[in-house]
């Protein structure tokens, strides 16, 4: 057999198992699944990482669930009352839904650790696309019920004036209303975005900037900013700067500072 018969042959047999292996289609052209639930996840309520792990740490080793989680039980308790109306799911006749104190759990471990979904998805013992969805769903959840409560950037002038009380009393730094400094997020560089994510560390990036209070409470995040930005530029670009200009936030009136005549 000479070189192209070898060639020719490889290649007829790469074909064959491509098609051999492809996943089979019904008349409309829907992939036919294999399985509904995979397997593995069918024993999710027996053998995952909620029940053998999670829930064991909840109630003997407290500690181990502040490692995962980054959170005390009773923290987790707090937000999943809060946000369990946004993520439950209804049972359907076909299967049962993920429970929502399980989807708050995927996400806070994944927040907490950046594992890979590939890697939740065998240690939950649920589908990697299913990991994907909740994470999404979750995070979208805990910004639009938790962010009203505990992440609102003042808007009147008294609210101003006692974060500036705040910073002259605990740290002697008068006329100060916030504390802010930026983060860069690495992450994988978008498709065709070029060098727009990357940043002066040689990475690729987005800026988390945040204003915090004398106490170390956050009054104002802006996050998504290309990492190849400045402060200034990201300053410049956020909701809180055009704030500031248009005169929405309600800021205090200039006082001198003290020793000043």
């Amino acid at each position: 057999m000479d070189d192209d018969d070898y060639v020719a042959g490889l290649f007829l047999v790469t074909m064959g198992l491509a098609i051999f292996n492809r996943r089979k289609r019904n008349a409309r052209g829907e992939i036919i699944r294999r399985w509904w639930t995979h397997p593995i996840n069918q024993v999710r309520q027996d053998e995952g990482a909620w029940t053998l792990l999670m829930e064991r740490f909840r109630v003997e080793f407290p500690e181990k669930h502040h490692s995962c989680l980054r959170m005390s039980k009773e923290n987790f308790d707090i937000i999943l009352q809060l946000v369990s109306p946004n993520i439950e799911k209804l049972d359907t006749h076909l299967r049962k839904a993920i429970p929502s104190d399980q989807r708050l759990c995927v996400t806070l471990y994944y927040l907490a650790c950046g594992d890979s979904f590939k890697t939740l998805s065998l240690f939950f013992r649920m589908g990697e696309s299913t990991i994907r969805s909740i994470v999404y769903e979750t995070c979208m959840a805990i910004w639009e019920t938790m962010a009203p409560l505990y992440l609102k950037t003042p808007t009147t002038e008294r609210e101003w004036v006692k974060i500036a009380n705040g910073f002259e009393h605990h740290w002697n730094f008068p006329s100060c209303i916030g504390a802010m400094d930026g983060k860069h997020c690495h992450i994988q560089a978008p498709p065709n975005s070029g060098s727009e994510f990357f940043n002066y560390k040689k990475t690729f990036s987005i800026v988390l900037m945040a204003l915090c209070d004398s106490l170390y409470k956050f009054t104002y995040i802006d996050v998504g900013t290309p990492g190849r930005w400045s402060d200034g530029g990201t300053f410049d670009n956020s909701s809180l700067n055009d704030a500031m200009k248009n005169g929405s936030l309600n800021l205090p009136h200039p006082t001198k500072l003290p020793g000043e005549c």
